[in-house]
């Protein structure tokens, strides 16, 4: 696992353990399930031996675990995720982590909005497992963009993001249409999410 992943998880124990244990925030454990459809203008029309995509959506199913740190009026959250992508001409899978920024909301509130940004690590296998010398370099992305829930213990989770995604070629592939297969562009998700408080609001609430 990459240095930074491991990183991050560290984080999460050494800020989550301080806060939920003075009880200054309320601190929600949160994890979830989201199914998404990424439109990826330019995998269209990309072919090499074995296949050719004709269309530019994928689906990417997903799952997540993290903290939100709030107050009654705002909060930042830290999540860990990981799916899978999911294509006729291609699957892959990718994991990292984000973080977001809940936006001023009532106290209380069942409607939520953030603002999120993330870092990822991902592989793609070309469908056509016959074909052997069709093969993807891992790669590294970025996402980002906006978030809602509606709920409070269980939530509707919806978001819009943009993420940048791209696989160079291994060399000595068979006819590609281009040396590099592009995802990059916009994904919805939407989905479910658990929250579990571990820590109190503030006194006076």
């Amino acid at each position: 696992m990459k240095a930074w992943f491991n990183a991050f998880v560290i984080t999460l124990v050494v800020l989550g353990g301080p806060v939920a244990a003075r009880a200054e925030k309320l601190v929600n454990v949160t994890f979830g399930g989201l199914v998404g459809l990424a439109y990826a203008p330019d995998q269209k029309g990309f072919s090499a031996s074995g296949g050719n995509i004709s269309d530019s959506f994928h689906i990417v199913p997903e799952l997540f675990l993290g903290l939100d740190f709030r107050t009654p009026a705002s909060g930042v959250g830290c999540d860990l995720f990981g799916g899978v992508i999911s294509h006729g001409g291609f699957t892959g899978s990718f994991a990292g982590a984000e973080v977001s920024y809940i936006l001023p909301h009532a106290d209380k509130a069942k409607f939520l909005q953030r603002l999120k940004v993330g870092a990822f690590w991902a592989n793609l296998d070309w469908a056509d497992s016959g074909v052997d010398n069709v093969t993807f370099k891992d790669t590294t992305g970025f996402q980002g963009g906006y978030a809602f829930d509606v709920g409070r213990t269980v939530a509707f989770h919806g978001e819009i993001l943009y993420r940048q995604m791209a696989f160079d070629l291994e060399p000595g592939a068979t006819f590609p249409s281009a040396d590099k297969l592009d995802l990059s562009g916009v994904v919805v998700n939407f989905g479910v999410r658990f929250n579990f408080p571990v820590g109190s609001e503030p006194s006076g609430k």
